[in-house]
């Protein structure tokens, strides 16, 4: 955790000495750093690399597009089975609020909104699959239905 508070501190202090405008530019969001270092993974200045990098969408919080999207999990890289246990970790919005990112406040807000709407979501759809669970049994068990489930079975479906 140190460590990476480190090298980040490292990476504040270089810059572009003649001209600070053309460069070394120091981008204290979350969703920015990550961006950063997911390009140098990448060979972003072939082609190819170029449009991989264009196709990446990095958001801090969930936006608004992505919000009725089923969330998942890969198993296989989760920290707890991938990380030694003693490991000391930090989290990216974490380590970037120690380096000015001021807007941790509001995206934990926007966060708590969207959690508190797909909670009462997810209420409305099971109660709606809660009643028409019971409205499929009670027409079960009317003779109307009986008679017309006979009549069907009569001709083979």
């Amino acid at each position: 955790m140190r460590r990476n508070a480190d090298k980040r501190a490292s990476f504040f202090h270089k810059k572009y000495l003649t001209n600070p405008k053309k460069g070394m530019f120091h981008h204290r969001a979350p969703s920015r750093a990550f961006q950063r270092s997911v390009r140098g993974m990448l060979p972003y200045r072939t082609q190819r690399g170029l449009k991989a990098f264009r196709r990446l969408e990095v958001f801090d919080g969930v936006p608004a597009k992505y919000e009725e999207t089923a969330l998942f999990c890969v198993p296989s890289a989760l920290s707890c089975l991938k990380l030694n246990p003693t490991t000391k970790k930090i989290k990216l919005g974490e380590l970037c609020g120690k380096f000015g990112w001021t807007r941790k406040s509001i995206v934990e807000g926007l966060e708590e909104a969207r959690k508190e709407a797909s909670k009462a979501g997810f209420e409305h759809r099971e109660k709606v699959r809660g009643l028409k669970k019971q409205a499929v049994e009670s027409a079960a068990k009317s003779s109307e239905y009986q008679t017309i489930a006979n009549q069907l079975a009569q001709f083979g479906f």
